[in-house]
């Protein structure tokens, strides 16, 4: 009592009955995915074990490469706008027209 089990299905510290999450939202992980990489295969518990099964259940890496690519402006797009916040000097002034268009030629 009181200590924290190494079994996916056993009682964590403050974290209730993983086995029974597990179970309920139809999480079904290989037994590589529970075993600690860096700890010799040692079962993983708590925090860690929770991490590694939300990764199992719902990878979120994919998703926010697609939402980065859709999203985030490319270097010269994002220059356009961005040149004006960053240099402070005329905006009409070869510096400044260097920095929108990206030319590593520029002053």
């Amino acid at each position: 009592p009181g200590a924290a089990s190494s079994s996916p299905s056993g009682e964590e510290k403050g974290g209730g009955d993983i086995g029974k999450w597990m179970r309920r939202l139809g999480v079904k992980p290989s037994s590589a995915l529970l075993r600690s990489k860096k700890g010799g295969g040692e079962p993983l518990v708590g925090g860690r074990l929770f991490g590694a099964l939300m990764k199992g259940w719902m990878p979120a890496a994919e998703p926010m490469v697609k939402m980065i690519h859709q999203h985030v402006p490319s270097p010269p797009q994002a220059q356009q706008y961005r040149s004006e916040i960053l240099y402070s000097g005329p905006q009409d002034d070869a510096a400044s027209r260097a920095m929108r268009a990206c030319d590593p030629d520029g002053p």
